[in-house]
C-alpha cells in the first residue's frame, strides 16, 4: 500500500510540473501574439523563447534535476545544432529552436500587408538558424587536438 501512495505522489508532480509548463509557454504564446498585433515584431520575435528559456533557467536553479526536460535536449542527435550549447549551454538551444518558428509565424502574418518586413523578420529567424547551423558544421570539421578523459560518480547516499 505504501508504494502506492509514492506513486500518487510522483503522479502528482508530474502533473505539477506539466501544467506549470503549458502555463508559461500558454502565456509566452499570449505575449507573442499581443505584441505582434500591436505592431511591436521584433519584441514579438523574442518574447516566447525569452519566456520559455526563463523558465527553463529558473527551473534549472530551483529543482534537484537541473535542466531535465529542457527542450534543448530534443536535439541531442543532431551535431551542427548541438555545438551552439558550447557557448550558450541548453538555453541557447531552445531559444532558437522558439525563435524559427516565430520568425515564420510572424512572416506568414505580415506576408499580405507588409511583405518587405515580413520577408526580413523571416530571414532573420532563417539567418540565426543558418549561422548556427555553419558554425556547427565547421566546428565539427575541425581536427581534434586534444582528448579529456572525464569520470561521473554519483551516488543516492546522502552526504554527511
Amino acid at each position: 500500500m505504501e508504494l502506492l501512495d509514492e506513486d500518487a505522489g510522483d503522479a502528482g508532480i508530474w502533473v505539477g510540473i506539466f501544467l506549470a509548463a503549458s502555463v508559461v509557454f500558454a502565456a509566452g504564446v499570449l505575449l507573442f501574439r499581443v505584441l505582434v498585433l500591436r505592431g511591436a515584431v521584433r519584441s514579438g520575435l523574442v518574447a516566447l523563447p525569452a519566456v520559455w528559456v526563463t523558465s527553463e533557467y529558473v527551473r534549472n536553479l530551483t529543482t534537484p534535476h537541473g535542466s531535465a526536460g529542457s527542450l534543448a535536449y530534443s536535439q541531442l542527435r543532431f551535431l551542427p545544432f548541438l555545438q551552439l550549447a558550447s557557448i550558450t549551454g541548453p538555453w541557447g538551444m531552445s531559444f532558437v529552436l522558439l525563435l524559427f518558428p516565430a520568425a515564420i509565424a510572424i512572416g506568414l502574418h505580415l506576408r499580405q500587408t507588409s511583405p518587405k518586413r515580413a520577408l526580413q523578420v523571416a530571414g532573420a529567424g532563417i539567418g540565426v538558424v543558418a549561422a548556427v547551423l555553419v558554425f556547427g558544421a565547421v566546428r565539427l570539421a575541425m581536427p581534434m587536438t586534444e582528448t579529456a578523459r572525464v569520470g561521473l560518480i554519483t551516488s543516492d547516499e546522502k552526504a554527511r
